[in-house]
């Protein structure tokens, strides 16, 4: 218990001495740690913007932590040559490049149930009951009219929607 007290002081200070205006700015809060902590970092953080995507089949991916060498993620979308993607692995859509997907259909809101990564937006929509978990092909994905991109700094409201003729096009013209 001691420990974790004395980490919270240690966030409080660097949280604390940020100056007024920098406080108007939205701030990422970055902890690496292994068996002790290694590091935090306070990072302006800046909404993606998705104007173009791709469905990109990488079935030896893994990535149930938030790892910081995000570099296997990376080179998937450096290889797309898009602003976003929906990884498949294994015939099932999971997420996106660093965000969880939630799809809108006439049926209500969707998360797959396949994810890479547990997020914590993701799971407390599901907690209140806003989401739902399904197991999805690429072929459900585009039976779906809007597709957006959620992750902790990102609330549904303000989540990037795709609409139905877009996300169809990226899931038909990417996927296998």
């Amino acid at each position: 218990m001691r420990e974790v007290s004395v980490q919270r002081v240690v966030v409080a200070g660097i949280l604390g001495g940020i100056e007024r205006t920098v406080c108007q700015q939205t701030f990422k809060c970055s902890v690496v740690y292994g068996e002790v902590q290694e590091s935090v970092k306070c990072i302006r953080y800046v909404r993606r913007r998705v104007a173009a995507g791709e469905v990109i089949h990488a079935d030896d991916m893994e990535y149930g932590y938030k790892y910081a060498d995000r570099s296997a993620l990376d080179d998937l979308l450096r290889s797309s040559g898009c602003d976003d993607m929906i990884i498949v692995r294994d015939g099932f859509v999971t997420d996106g490049f660093s965000s969880n997907l939630v799809f809108e259909s006439e049926e209500g809101l969707f998360t797959p149930k396949t994810f890479l990564l547990p997020g914590t937006k993701r799971q407390s929509l599901i907690d209140i009951g806003i989401l739902s978990q399904r197991t999805l092909s690429c072929a459900d994905n585009a039976r779906s009219a809007t597709l957006r991109f959620v992750n902790a700094m990102t609330d549904l409201e303000e989540a990037v929607a795709v609409d139905d003729n877009r996300h169809r096009y990226i899931c038909t013209s990417g996927g296998k």
